[in-house]
């Protein structure tokens, strides 16, 4: 998730660097993202 929100590297850059096929990459960065949601939610459950 690193690459794509604090690099600003596309899916297909990310796919380039770290030399995996791109929907591995989509599917780590949207793991990640349902992760961090749940993460945040327990936080502040109110949102």
């Amino acid at each position: 998730m690193h690459l794509f929100y604090h690099q600003d590297l596309s899916h297909p850059e990310i796919a380039a660097v770290c030399g995996w096929p791109l929907g591995t990459v989509k599917t780590h960065i949207s793991r990640g993202r349902d992760k961090l949601r749940g993460l945040l939610s327990a936080w502040n459950p109110q949102t």
